[in-house]
């Protein structure tokens, strides 16, 4: 087999684990603040492999001005998108937000 199929094997287990927690937090925390949490460690989790990155000496990361603000601007429109939402369960706007992504 080749390399790729063990990466998606394992994102395939996440993704199914990520829909089990988002069911469960469903029934234990509102939208609003769920969406927060879910939001919140994610961005602590890309932070951390900027991190690891930047002091492991491997940085290859790159910015221009006109991407960091395409990047504000999808995040208000995918925010928007979950506003739009907040009457379904976190689990519903969590995977309406996936397939729209999907889509765009």
């Amino acid at each position: 087999m080749t390399a790729w199929f063990w990466y998606a094997a394992g994102a395939a287990v996440l993704f199914g684990l990520h829909q089990v927690f988002t069911k469960l937090a469903a029934e234990r925390i509102s939208d609003g603040l769920g969406g927060f949490v879910v939001e919140a460690t994610a961005a602590l989790t890309i932070l951390l492999y900027l991190a690891a990155l930047r002091f492991g000496g491997a940085w290859n990361q790159t910015a221009s001005a006109p991407g960091v603000w395409y990047s504000v601007l999808t995040g208000i429109c995918n925010r928007y998108f979950n506003l739009k939402h907040l009457n379904a369960s976190l689990s519903s706007a969590l995977c309406n937000a996936y397939f729209a992504s999907i889509l765009f």
